[in-house]
Formats: structure tokens, C-alpha cells, sequence
């Protein structure tokens, strides 16, 4: 698989595709809740792991307030190539972040990376993947966007903005999609 040289910008998904902060969460979620927190959760908003739980919202807004400081003070794994390879892409495209995750979790990943300078923009849970990424390509006037993910929710903002989806098959979910890649390393050689 290769890209030609009309995109203009790309969407990551963060779990499970620029960084894995899952051990990490699923001992925070152990000590708080008493949760045997899955790897399916990942990606999946608060009123979704609400319904997959039982717990309230407002224990889950708890526990999520404590992952930001807990990640901080950890050390969440980078995928290998991340750091080069969003400095190598930034150049090229306009790169966005858009995740399912709490507020401050982005910034967080930002600041653990050193990543800031080279992304252009970022959404967060305050509303849906799909409409967060719509909204970007408008603001941003984007003309040939790609979105990288590993979960289905990432794949449905891909669908819903009618835009090409590829799979990161290193990430939480089976395969959902015959294009993807094996590491983030393999995407600089989707443009060669």
C-alpha cells in the first residue's frame, strides 16, 4: 500500500496508536474501582465504559482526573518511531490528535513527548470522534485528509467524514481493516 501526493493532513487516534498507557490505567482502575479494566475500554467514551461497568459517571470522571496525574508521574510506553516520526511528518502534513479521552490526557501526552510544536490542532471527548474530526477539516480547510487508528470508533470518524482509514494493527483492537500497518514506522514508507 502507498499514498499518493494529494493528502494534506493526518488524524491519530492516541491509544493504542501513538502511545500505550493500558497497564498503567488498568492498575489506576484496580486500586479505584476495583475494576478489572480491558483492553476493549480503550478508546471507548466515559458514557460507553459507564454502560460496560456499571459505574456512575461521576466515579468514572473521578478515576479519569487521577489517570492524568498518574500517567504524569509513570511512564506510559511511546511506540517506537512516534517521536521521529511525527517531527519527519510535520513537515509534510498538518497533523491532528483526536481521541476519546478526558480532558488534559492529550496535553499530557504532549508534554511527556515534546510533541506540541509539530501538531497542529487536537480534540478531545467533548464531542464524538466523527465530529470532531468534521469539524477540523473544516476549520483547517482540509482537502485530503487520512485518519490512523486501531478501534472502531476510529474507523466510523474515518467512514462518516468519507476519508481513508488506516489500521494500526500494533494498537488494542483485532484487525477491522484490510489497509493497515504493522508499526508506526511502516508509514514513512506509505509516501515513498
Amino acid at each position: 500500500m502507498t499514498l499518493d501526493g494529494k493528502t494534506d493532513s493526518i488524524f491519530f487516534d492516541l491509544d493504542g496508536t501513538l502511545w500505550d498507557c493500558f497497564e498503567l490505567i488498568k492498575k489506576l482502575w484496580k486500586q479505584e474501582a476495583d475494576i478489572d479494566f480491558q483492553k476493549s475500554f480503550m478508546g471507548l467514551t466515559s458514557k460507553e465504559i459507564s454502560q460496560q461497568t456499571g459505574l456512575s459517571l461521576d466515579k468514572i470522571n473521578s478515576i479519569q482526573s487521577k489517570e492524568l496525574d498518574f500517567i504524569k508521574n509513570n511512564n506510559p510506553k511511546i511506540y517506537k518511531g512516534v517521536i521521529e516520526g511525527i517531527k519527519k511528518l510535520a513537515f509534510r502534513y498538518k497533523l491532528f490528535i483526536v481521541s476519546n479521552c478526558q480532558k488534559g490526557y492529550i496535553d499530557v501526552f504532549l508534554q511527556k513527548t515534546g510533541l506540541q510544536p509539530y501538531i497542529t490542532d487536537f480534540r478531545y471527548e467533548q464531542k464524538d470522534k466523527s465530529t470532531n474530526v468534521a469539524d477540523l477539516i473544516v476549520e483547517y480547510n482540509l482537502s485530503r485528509p487520512i485518519m490512523i487508528g486501531d478501534t472502531m470508533s476510529d474507523l466510523k470518524a474515518a467512514q462518516s467524514n468519507y476519508i481513508l482509514f488506516i489500521q494500526a494493527k500494533y494498537g488494542y483492537s483485532d484487525t477491522i481493516c484490510s489497509k493497515g500497518i504493522d508499526s508506526f514506522e511502516e508509514l514513512e514508507k506509505l509516501w515513498k
